[in-house]
């Protein structure tokens, strides 16, 4: 599954949880992923350099995330209870 406009983070020893990607399929590093629960925002996670992200468990579930990085569209909020890994392609800005 493809979100469009979406970010994600991983730790280099688990699977990733999201992957941003841009257009062309190349991997977005640093692009900030901000887990979303119903009653709170947690602090952003940063892509590593494959434009990984692993999210860990949280006392409130996780039910969203909001991807963004400098010089493409912001991903709005993005379901999190697809599949494993969430692809996610953040747009350029024109």
């Amino acid at each position: 599954m493809t979100a469009i406009g979406c970010a994600a983070f991983v730790a280099a020893d688990k699977k990733a949880d999201v992957i941003v990607v841009d257009p062309k399929g190349n991997p977005i590093a640093e692009a900030k992923v901000t887990p979303i629960s119903h009653s709170m925002n947690y602090p952003a996670i940063l892509t590593d350099k494959n434009g990984e992200v692993r999210i860990k468990k949280r006392i409130q579930k996780v039910v969203w995330i909001e991807v963004r990085k400098d010089g493409y569209l912001d991903s709005g909020m993005l379901e999190y209870v697809a599949k494993k890994p969430i692809k996610v392609e953040l747009q350029p800005k024109k």
